[in-house]
């Protein structure tokens, strides 16, 4: 999975693979593994985009969890959201 732009300001979108279609769960945790935001989605097999909007409003280190068909995978780095204005 791959997360772009990374730095993240309001918008980013997810890049993944899926062996088989199937339901897929999203989660962006905190540092702590606290879940920040959720999103469900089913997916047909192959390559995908999913386009994020962040509805926290303060500067964290977060990282994002996909889990599907084929098992789960989480950003290495998380994404670090600035401030708005």
């Amino acid at each position: 999975m791959a997360v772009h732009p990374n730095p993240v300001n309001d918008r980013f979108t997810a890049t993944y693979y899926l062996p088989e279609a199937g339901a897929v769960a999203f989660r962006l945790t905190d540092a702590t593994g606290r879940v920040m935001q959720s999103v469900q989605t089913r997916n047909e097999k192959g390559y995908q985009q999913m386009e994020f909007e962040l509805i926290i409003r303060c500067r964290l280190l977060l990282f994002l969890h996909l889990e599907g068909p084929g098992g789960t995978d989480a950003t290495g780095n998380g994404a670090e959201v600035e401030e708005f204005d």
